[in-house]
């Protein structure tokens, strides 16, 4: 029985091996940690996204209640690959909703097709919206080798 058992863990162990490699087409990562601020306060639950300036692959976290996160590309805390990257910030609040657009604004294409959509109201930003996007945001960053340089302290302000 010992015999049968041995065999069974080394069966195991040969098939996780085999599972648990990495894509061979899958470029390496850095790990990648920093902190967001608002008005110098650390900010919990938002969505930090390193958006790559070349390259396809973005890099995402989300920060904890002392405002730090770590990135991630393909599996959890794996860091970013290194480049350039812009960087998005964005934190809604579902139960708190922006007012929908005034129909009187929008031209006969962009009105909603049924009152459902008439009523639909965008969540609300929590900061300021010009950091939800990477075009308005003016943050950028440099992932390099070395993991203990990429640490990034992103201070938002209104």
């Amino acid at each position: 029985m010992k015999k049968q058992s041995l065999l069974f863990l080394l069966l195991l162990a040969t098939v996780g091996i085999g599972c648990s490699g990495s894509d061979p087409d899958q470029p390496e990562t850095v790990a990648a940690t920093g902190k967001v601020t608002y008005n110098d306060k650390p900010v919990e639950g938002a969505t930090v996204t390193f958006v790559p300036q070349e390259g396809e692959h973005a890099a995402v976290g989300v920060t904890d209640a002392n405002g730090a996160f770590s990135l991630m590309t393909f599996t959890a805390n794996d860091g970013a690959v290194p480049g350039s990257y812009q960087v998005k910030i964005a934190k809604f609040d579902a139960s708190k909703q922006s007012p929908a657009a005034d129909s009187s604004e929008l031209s006969e294409d962009q009105m909603p097709s049924n009152d459902i959509a008439s009523q639909a109201k965008a969540p609300q930003s929590l900061l300021p919206i010009k950091y939800a996007n990477t075009s308005t945001s003016g943050l950028t960053a440099t992932v390099g080798e070395s993991p203990e340089k990429n640490v990034f302290e992103l201070s938002l302000t209104d």
